[in-house]
């Protein structure tokens, strides 16, 4: 109950700088150690993890800390785990840990957590809670993510499959962040083929081999094996992604230095 009761007083006042003492984060890691399975340990469990979720929540500070400290490696350890709302708390909290800055999300590529993050879109019956954590995970990582990143991503197994399927929520902030975030996948596709066309000969030119954009076909394949011809979501997927490709839709910049 103490950690709901602080979970609750952080998500109200601005306690985020004070509160996150080391002694706090190493309590949280005892937590994290137990298994959720033991008797009496699942409702601790859940508290934790909303608690770390909350204390992530737009701090990078905190996020760097719990990241050095191995809380975030503990928790996306869990991600695999079998009870649903378990997996859900986990995803919540790494949404929150993902939309900080280009930083926090270069310290979880190093660890591969976002390929762990998106191997949960293999899971079956997925419910649609636990979907839209997921694909918040993808935006807000979009969202925050440099140039050579998001090339990372987009080689990232179910990362392209995650936004496509963002696009067709009903959520309408959900999906204008979605359309956000695949416009500047595809502003990073076409600054790798305004590179390539560069490159070229004159006689590839002249064949209509300017400034391709590899990423633009990428989401292509992504939609068409996910839902087949005749599905009103293929046309539906089709037409945002052709609208954002051409300059119809137009999303955020994309910074191309290294970290």
């Amino acid at each position: 109950e103490a950690l709901w009761i602080l979970t609750w007083m952080i998500s109200k006042v601005a306690l985020h700088p004070k509160l996150i003492a080391t002694p706090v984060i190493q309590r949280l890691n005892q937590v994290l150690e137990t298994s959720p399975e033991e008797e009496g340990s699942l409702e601790l469990f859940r508290a934790a993890t909303r608690l770390i979720g909350t204390l992530l929540s737009g701090d990078e500070g905190n996020a760097c800390q719990m990241m050095d400290m191995g809380t975030i490696k503990l928790l996306t350890g869990f991600l695999s785990y079998p009870n649903t709302e378990v997996r859900r708390d986990v995803l919540w909290g790494m949404s929150n840990l993902l939309a900080n800055s280009p930083i926090t999300v270069a310290k979880c590529m190093r660890e591969d957590m976002h390929v762990k993050i998106f191997e949960c879109a293999r899971t079956p019956d997925m419910p649609i809670a636990m979907q839209q954590d997921l694909w918040w995970c993808a935006v807000n990582l979009t969202r925050v993510s440099k140039s050579n990143q998001i090339q990372q991503l987009v080689r990232t197994p179910f990362y392209c499959a995650t936004l496509a399927q963002a696009l067709l929520t009903t959520d309408p902030i959900l999906s204008a962040e979605a359309i956000d975030s695949v416009s500047r996948v595809l502003s990073v596709g076409n600054q790798m083929g305004a590179a390539l066309s560069a490159s070229m000969s004159t006689s590839d030119a002249e064949n209509g081999f300017s400034n391709p954009n590899p990423y633009l076909d990428y989401f292509i394949e992504q939609y068409r094996a996910e839902y087949p011809d005749g599905d009103p979501r293929s046309e539906k997927l089709k037409n945002i992604i052709d609208n954002i490709g051409y300059g119809y839709v137009s999303g955020g910049e994309v910074e191309d230095d290294e970290l």
